[in-house]
């Protein structure tokens, strides 16, 4: 049994143990996150016998790049990492005839089996085979699929995201109830969209670009302010790995995205596009048709998507260069359909709250300190919203305008290649991804300022020490810059008026009126809310050919940098019940946010967060016989609590707690004792190389990532506070607001964390049949199962009404308390939830010429 104490010991013991493991495989080479693909088999003679010391001439046909690996005494050879492309393979042995397979395909990540045959005879004389090798994966129990780069560039893409193309594999799908990425709240859950990888949570995911973890700073899917990814013709291809993927993927437990981008050839080819998308052809929305006299049927739209690309030699057959870019140009017209005080409201005329049909009214007039708020809220040129009541009547109508959202996008993306000498070479790329965009309001107040900036650098060096011993490093970093908002600008003057403000020095803030569509402020409100995104990563990678055994071994460190700046209700917030509260001046609440150290209403300190993930693994594909591999691999992977550097993170230790801790650690670790078995295999039944029944079992962990610190990092007390305002008779609005101030305790908001969180696991498993049923056609079929051990759980807030019986009624809840009445709200964050998954998985691919192919996929 471990408790508390030793596993602190026993998580040292493991250091020192992967520290000497490192340095006695520091001649050795891995790759964590393969993203060249892997060419490996058996050569032999016509009887079967293995043929040792044969000699494969790897040849990339576009590059002119020659790879020579030798067969070992099992005849078995490996030659990993390899670019993606089309190869020719020569294979050459004393006593034996010259063979020459051509139209080997190599995909991103994969792991290519290509069991020669050779004829006796003299090396000059030379057999070429044009078959081309099935897509059938012998070496390997992951169920995962390439899009490669034909599909990637020329099917149609709305917005030319290239991410969009994972739907097309069995087992993923999008999530569509997400909200605008103009929206503070889509911001903070990340701006790509999210997708489902074999019933996996859109967090467990792991997006790379060239061997490098691209995730953004809510651990989803990256994504451009418009959510897309630009750099179609700049993507050369890449694999979605859906279930049981091997040790060397580590940083997920859902599915994995792995993309390459295109390298220069020894020839120099270009490209130059075009792409227009307008509202000639757009249909009608429903809230278009219901549009004001005077404005168009349908909002303008009109979308410019342009770049070009080349690529080439620097120097032939050894320096390439690749290069990609990428314009977009959106205005997109928006139908603002929104609620406002009808004619009469305005004029203080309300319905009578004794004639539900307002057939009598009351005319008050409008509180003098009102009137100057009215003009945030744009006169109605549509129908009053009055069911019921007798024409011309009520207190709500309808208001109407078109709106307009633009955005300009400019993405970059280049790539060299360069090969050292014989057993090294040296790749790196840089991309860049600026993509600004501004939108009215739902008044047209303000135009409201977004904005992502994304870069991208990777490199990495390959080494060859032998025929059987190959080393790959790879360093990366990640930098992602988000905001929304990101500033605003005034159309209504009074937006900018600070004499409207709630407090000294701010604009007018929000305005909430229960029936109405909320006013969300001036300029004040436009606050920048920002992320500061830096992910700095370093693998290293051992590939070991010994005997039947073809061994991985590697090592990952990342350093995350979170910067992000908040503020839950910029320039304070008013809420009424009804217009005629409004009118009246009869607020039901009123709230500023405040910080104790400079005690400023509405000022916000900045957050600092901080965390490091390892990552350990050793993996084994054993050729037990010429048509059965074994797949066996253990991985570690661990992760830092995360820590704020200005030390700005706190929580209850129960929920019922009235004391809040602050410092770190917030939580004891659950992740000391990660460790990962994998198992799997696959087998031909019938020696053919067309036929693979397959099956795996793997544990996968999830990691505590920035993102799960949500509620600690920008929403809790003492860091985080709000002070609510006195409603004082006579001047409540908006004078209360910053004269009438004082803190409440039990109006705040705090946060609980899970003092000993469990481990949060996955179990994946499967098991498929792969079949070549006609040249070039392959079909499978999987079941497809997995199981989440307790995931993470996080709620708004916990501090609800308890039942004081339970009566055959039902529930008794009349004279229940809240579960804490220390705070206002109490938002958790437990590891208390579950899922389990199980899919039935058919897929047929058919390749055919001139760059044809056909799929069809059912989950």
């Amino acid at each position: 049994m471990l408790n508390r104490n030793n596993i602190g010991k026993t998580f040292f013991t493991l250091m020192q143990s992967a520290a000497l493991a490192c340095g006695l495989l520091a001649a050795i080479p891995v790759h964590s996150q393969v993203v060249g693909a892997t060419l490996s088999g058996t050569v032999a003679d016509a009887s079967g016998s293995a043929i040792p010391g044969a000699t494969l001439a790897i040849k990339n046909v576009d590059t002119g790049i020659t790879t020579t690996v030798t067969t070992n005494p099992q005849g078995v050879f490996n030659a990993p990492n390899l670019l993606p492309g089309n190869y020719q393979v020569a294979i050459s042995a004393p006593g034996f005839q010259t063979s020459i397979q051509n139209d080997v395909v190599l995909t991103v990540g994969s792991q290519q089996v290509l069991n020669p045959s050779m004829k006796v005879g003299a090396v000059s004389e030379r057999v070429e085979v044009s078959t081309a090798v099935p897509d059938v994966q012998l070496m390997s129990s992951t169920i995962s699929n390439v899009v490669d780069s034909t599909t990637v560039r020329e099917l149609p893409l709305n917005g030319r995201s290239w991410t969009d193309l994972a739907t097309l594999q069995p087992g993923v799908s999008v999530i569509h109830a997400m909200v605008s990425v103009t929206s503070t709240d889509r911001l903070g859950r990340g701006l790509g969209v999210e997708l489902s990888v074999t019933g996996g949570r859109p967090q467990q995911n792991n997006y790379l670009m060239n061997g490098v973890s691209i995730n953004d700073y809510s651990n989803q899917a990256p994504g451009s302010i418009l959510g897309g990814n630009l750099g179609v013709d700049a993507v050369s291809e890449f694999n979605v790995l859906t279930t049981n993927y091997s040790t060397e993927y580590g940083r997920t437990s859902g599915g994995v995205i792995s993309a390459i981008t295109r390298s220069g050839t020894n020839q120099f080819h270009g490209s130059a596009f075009e792409y227009l998308r307008n509202s000639a052809l757009d249909a009608r929305n429903f809230f278009d048709q219901s549009a004001a006299p005077g404005l168009p049927a349908k909002p303008a739209f009109k979308r410019n998507q342009f770049g070009v690309s080349a690529g080439g030699p620097i120097r032939k057959d050894k320096t390439f260069i690749f290069g990609a870019y990428e314009g977009l140009r959106e205005n997109l017209g928006l139908s603002e359909f929104d609620q406002v005080p009808s004619l009469n409201a305005r004029m203080g005329i309300l319905c009578d709250p004794n004639t539900p049909d307002c057939s009598k009214t009351i005319n008050n007039g409008v509180n003098p300190l009102v009137v100057p708020y009215l003009s945030f809220f744009p006169k109605p040129n549509g129908a009053l919203e009055c069911p019921g009541c007798v024409p011309g009547a009520g207190d709500i109508a309808d208001f109407t305008f078109g709106g307009t959202r633009v955005t300009h996008e400019n993405y970059f993306i280049t790539r060299v290649d360069h090969k050292i000498s014989e057993a090294d070479s040296l790749a790196g790329s840089y991309m860049f991804d600026n993509s600004p965009s501004s939108q009215n309001d739902e008044f047209n107040n303000k135009i409201v300022f977004f904005k992502t900036r994304r870069q991208l650098v990777t490199l990495e060096e390959n080494h060859i020490f032998s025929a059987t011993l190959a080393n790959s490093f790879r360093v990366g970093l990640n930098r992602i810059v988000a905001a929304a908002p990101a500033g605003g600008k005034a159309v209504n003057p009074d937006a900018a008026n600070t004499a409207l403000g709630f407090a000294p020095g701010q604009t007018a803030g929000s305005i909430n009126i229960s029936g109405l569509t909320g006013f969300t402020g001036g300029l004040s409100t436009a606050q920048p809310q920002v992320f500061n995104w830096n992910s700095w990563q370093a693998y290293d990678n051992v590939f070991l050919v010994k005997g039947i055994h073809s061994l991985k071994f590697g090592a990952n460190v990342e350093r995350i940098q979170d910067n992000s700046f908040s503020s839950s209700f910029p320039g304070g917030v008013f809420g009424f019940g009804s217009v005629a509260d409004f009118i009246n001046n009869m607020p039901s609440s009123a709230q500023q946010p405040i910080t104790l150290s400079i005690d400023v209403p509405g000022t916000t300190t900045s957050r600092g967060l901080r965390e490091t993930l390892f990552g350990a693994y050793v993996q084994d594909d054993i050729r037990a016989r010429p048509n059965l591999t074994l797949n066996v691999g253990l991985r570690y992977e661990m992760a830092t609590v995360p820590k704020d550097i200005h030390g700005q993170l706190a929580s209850l230790h129960s929920m019922t707690g009235s004391q809040v801790f602050t410092g770190s650690p917030l939580f004891a670790n659950p992740s000391l004792l990660d460790f990962e078995p994998r198992v799997g295999f696959s087998w031909d039944p019938f020696r053919t190389g067309k036929t693979a029944v397959r099956g795996g079992f793997g544990m996968f962990d999830v990691q505590v990532l920035p993102l799960s610190m949500r509620h600690t990092v920008d929403g809790s007390v003492p860091f985080a506070q709000s002070a609510n305002a006195s409603i004082v008779s006579g001047n409540p609005f908006p004078i209360a607001a910053f004269l009438g101030l004082s803190q409440d305790p039990t109006t705040e908001r705090v946060a609980f964390i899970q003092q000993n969180p469990p481990r949060n696991y996955v179990m994946q498993w499967n098991l498929n049949v792969q079949r070549e049923v006609a040249p070039a056609t392959t079909a499978m079929i999987a079941y497809v199962g997995s199981r989440a051990v307790h995931n993470i759980f996080q709620a708004d807030d916990t501090s609800i009404v308890l039942p004081i019986a339970k009566t055959p009624a039902g529930y008794f809840w009349n004279g229940g308390t809240i579960l804490n009445p220390n705070f206002g709200r109490v938002s958790s964050t437990l590891w208390n939830s579950s899922s389990i998954y199980h899919a039935l998985e058919l897929q047929i691919s058919k390749r055919m010429s001139h760059g044809f192919q056909a799929q069809a996929s059912y989950t």
